[in-house]
């Protein structure tokens, strides 16, 4: 019969056993693509990379690294907080901040009320190639630059957004308000505006996929499905972020496979106690099975019953008491209740567990 520690050990040994995956799977793609990342090559777009993809299949290198300047292709976005300030990525968001009462606990809650991403095509443009004030820097649609597509599906991009107005705007309210909100387990704190850009004439490290198509060159997400990646950090800073993710990963890597080890230990110890423990009943029912037999035998051409004897067994009252209890020493039992008692074996007079016993011969 499986009991309630058995059951709640096992779920803990499946849960255990979930979470071991994910943070294999955390570490291994963490680990794979520090890998790519440091081995993929750094290449600078100009003539000599154009004839280069044209030469390969598909146009195509499957890892690389570019570096370059952002600048939109057409109008930029304009922040609509800062004068002057454009980019190519805009996120704006407005949240609630709320106090509310749960079960007599206050506790902070944000609500996303409004959130709000734009972008325009924007490419990447080799700094030291043209002058800034050089026409073709500005408007040219094909040359020293890589034109960036998807880029929201980028890694670290969003977190690399400049923020360009963070504004709390305290909830102002009446006392009368204050104390019905608080009556009500619900107050509203405050309302914080943001906007985020990733701003023109940043500097960003591209690593996908870069192809020439349509007389442009063009970075995309890997078709090997190797991390895509936009971000303000250095080739080395990125290697080093995915390896500082992948120690964590192992650490608990590392904490789910002892603890699975040692539930996976108990279990199998307990199973084997049981076991051990069944078949140390069932040695002594036979020992006694055995020893009854033979004193029936001696005792065959005298009378087998036992009933009316002065020492009755306390569980049939009727058979003689046969067997000495151990550690308890509780002489109580005959043969035939003491083989039918379920497991785990106790005293039926101090209901102490029954380690060993002794079989006693009564004339």
């Amino acid at each position: 019969m499986i009991d309630g520690k058995d059951i709640l050990t096992c779920i803990g040994l499946g849960i255990d056993a979930m979470l071991m995956v994910g943070f294999y799977r955390w570490y291994r793609t963490s680990n794979r693509r520090a890998r790519e990342v440091k081995e993929a090559e750094t290449v600078i777009v100009d003539n000599l990379i154009i004839e280069r993809l044209k030469d390969t299949e598909g146009n195509c290198l499957p890892y690389v690294c570019v570096e370059g300047e952002v600048n939109p292709v057409g109008q930029p976005l304009k922040s609509q907080f800062k004068d002057g300030t454009t980019g190519v990525l805009q996120k704006i968001s407005l949240v609630e901040h709320k106090s509310k009462r749960t079960q007599g606990i206050w506790s902070d809650v944000k609500n996303l009320i409004r959130e709000k991403l734009e972008q325009v095509p924007f490419v990447l443009k080799q700094p030291d190639r043209v002058s800034k004030n050089d026409y073709f820097y500005r408007h040219s649609t094909d040359g020293h630059m890589v034109h960036i597509m998807e880029p929201t599906q980028a890694e670290f991009i969003m977190d690399d957004l400049t923020t360009t107005y963070d504004h709390l705007e305290v909830n102002q309210s009446s006392p009368l308000e204050r104390g019905i909100d608080r009556l009500f387990g619900d107050v509203t704190k405050g309302y914080h505006e943001q906007e985020q850009m990733l701003l023109t004439d940043t500097m960003l490290l591209g690593i996908g996929s870069l192809v020439y198509e349509d007389g442009k060159i063009k970075l995309k997400p890997p078709l090997s499905g190797s991390a895509y990646i936009l971000t303000k950090l250095s080739k080395s800073e990125v290697v080093k972020s995915y390896q500082t993710s992948a120690f964590w990963a192992k650490i608990f890597l590392s904490v789910t496979v002892i603890i699975g080890g040692g539930l996976l230990v108990y279990i199998i110890w307990k199973k084997f106690s049981i076991f051990q423990e069944k078949r140390r009943q069932q040695i002594m029912s036979d020992e006694i099975r055995e020893a009854r037999l033979k004193r029936l035998t001696e005792q065959r051409n005298e009378t087998s019953s036992y009933e009316g004897s002065a020492n009755p067994c306390v569980v049939c009252l009727s058979d003689q008491r046969e067997i000495l209890l151990r550690p308890c020493r509780h002489l109580c039992l005959c043969s035939n209740c003491f083989i039918a008692l379920p497991a785990p074996r106790k005293c039926p007079v101090c209901r102490q567990d029954i380690k060993e016993y002794d079989p006693v011969y009564t004339p």
